[in-house]
């Protein structure tokens, strides 16, 4: 059995970025994507001696969200307000939509809003985390599907598949959410006792933890 005690650094892969890493996604074919501050994307090989094998540019300002949505296309989003859907075989974006993801300046709130801004949904759908909205978009016309208002969050800043079709979405004040994916509506809502709701774990089909500077235990 393993102990545990033979954890070791193995390798530091220097200049990485000229400013922080916001996100780091494991990506098929032995591949990751990692996303940052300096307005960048870049594409690395799993393998040693983790070379990087593409350097997506075109966003104006930083990069926190990645999602891959098939085996060589991903998206990003960045504070610019922008989405894009990279080709990972060439290296090239294909589409973008603008004016879609919010602009704050408070960086607490930022990090929490774009950090998870994407959730992966079936038939090809991905949840975008808004201010007192979430949006649907279509991964392939990367367009808006539907934009559900009156969140009753503020802001969103996670997501959680409960059961299939109903989806959690954590926001500020600690607020939870409850998105009938089936009705296209916000069925409910509660409030915690933190500030963000970053992350949400789920237990089992009927339970859920939230982290938001306290760790809440959900009945759903």
């Amino acid at each position: 059995d393993y102990d545990g005690k033979n954890i070791k650094l193995n390798k530091t892969i220097e200049g990485v970025h000229e400013d922080k890493i916001n996100k780091v996604l494991p990506l098929t074919k032995n591949r990751f994507a990692t996303a940052s501050s300096d307005k960048k994307i870049k594409i690395w090989s799993a393998v040693a001696p983790f070379e990087c094998l593409f350097i997506l540019e075109g966003h104006t300002d930083r990069v926190f969200p990645l999602l891959q949505v098939s085996d060589d296309i991903i998206i990003s989003g960045s504070k610019d307000g922008t989405i894009k859907k990279w080709d990972l075989k060439t290296g090239k974006m294909i589409k973008e939509i603008k004016d879609v993801l919010p602009i704050n300046d408070d960086e607490e709130l930022l990090y929490g809003m774009y950090y998870d801004s994407f959730y992966k949904m079936a038939n090809g759908r991905t949840l975008v985390s808004g201010r007192e909205k979430i949006q649907i978009i279509n991964n392939e016309s990367l367009q808006v599907e539907l934009t559900i208002q009156d969140m009753h969050l503020w802001e969103s800043c996670s997501f959680l598949e409960i059961r299939k079709g109903l989806f959690l979405i954590g926001g500020c004040e600690g607020r939870v959410c409850l998105y009938n994916d089936k009705l296209n509506k916000v069925e409910d809502y509660s409030n915690g006792l933190g500030e963000y709701v970053l992350r949400m774990i789920k237990i089992d089909d009927y339970s859920f933890v939230t982290v938001d500077g306290f760790l809440n235990w959900w009945l759903c």
